[in-house]
C-alpha cells in the first residue's frame, strides 16, 4: 500500500512538472537520485529554515524549478476543489467564514 502511494504522489509530482523536459520523462529512480537524495547543510532558524548543497550536486538548478511547478499545480488544484465544493466544512469554519 505505501509503495502506491508513493508512486501516485511521483505521479503527480510528474504531472506538475510537465512543462520542464527534464522532469516530465524523468524515471522514478533518477528523480530520487537527482532531486530528493541531498547530502546539505541544515540551519534553522525561528523563521526559515535553510538548505544549503554543494554546488557540484546533479540537481541544484532542477529543484527549485520542479518546486515551483508542484506549488503551481496544488494552488490550482485546490482552486479546482473549492469550486467544485469538494472541501467538508465543519460547523467551526463555517461560522467564521460567514463572520470574516
Amino acid at each position: 500500500m505505501v509503495h502506491v502511494l508513493a508512486y501516485l504522489l511521483y505521479s503527480l509530482f510528474r504531472e506538475a512538472n510537465a512543462r520542464t523536459p527534464e522532469l516530465k520523462t524523468m524515471e522514478v529512480g533518477t528523480a530520487r537520485f537527482r532531486l530528493f537524495e541531498a547530502g546539505a547543510l541544515l540551519k534553522a532558524s525561528h523563521r526559515r529554515i535553510w538548505l544549503h548543497v554543494a554546488s557540484h550536486w546533479p540537481g541544484r538548478h532542477l529543484r527549485p524549478q520542479a518546486i515551483h511547478a508542484v506549488a503551481q499545480y496544488t494552488q490550482t488544484l485546490v482552486n479546482l476543489w473549492r469550486t467544485a465544493h469538494l472541501f467538508i466544512q465543519d460547523e467551526r469554519t463555517k461560522t467564521r467564514a460567514d463572520n470574516c
